[in-house]
C-alpha cells in the first residue's frame, strides 16, 4: 500500500473523528481470526477505528503497525489506544483503471 501524505491522512482524521471504534484488540494480540475480521470490516467501510486493550503505549504502537501490515491498510493514526486504519476500496481502484482505459490512456 502506498504511503499516505501529510494532507491525506489529516483529511482521514478529520472523516474519522465521529467514528467509534467497532473491533477490540484483547490481551491475546492480533490473531488471524481477528486479522481476517479486520480485512472484512475495512472491506464494507474503508476507514476502520480499533481499540487496543490491555496493554501499554509502546506495544499499542506494536500492534498498530504489525496490524497495519499484516491487513494491508495504512495506519492513519493513533490517539491513545485507539488506531484509525484506512484501506480504499478494491471497486474504486478498479473503476481508476476501466476509466484511463476507456479514455486511451
Amino acid at each position: 500500500m502506498t504511503p499516505l501524505t501529510n494532507q491525506q491522512r489529516r483529511a482521514l482524521a478529520r472523516r474519522a473523528h465521529a467514528l467509534k471504534p467497532r473491533i477490540t484488540v484483547g490481551r491475546a494480540g492480533l490473531s488471524d481470526a481477528l486479522i481476517a475480521q479486520l480485512r472484512q470490516a475495512l472491506a464494507k467501510t474503508p476507514l476502520l477505528k480499533v481499540r487496543i486493550d490491555g496493554v501499554d503505549r509502546d506495544a499499542a504502537d506494536a500492534i498498530a503497525a504489525e496490524m497495519a501490515e499484516r491487513i494491508p491498510a495504512a495506519l492513519v493514526g493513533r490517539i491513545g489506544f485507539v488506531v484509525t486504519l484506512y484501506q480504499p476500496a478494491v471497486d474504486a481502484a478498479i473503476d481508476d483503471e476501466t476509466d484511463s482505459a476507456a479514455d486511451g490512456g
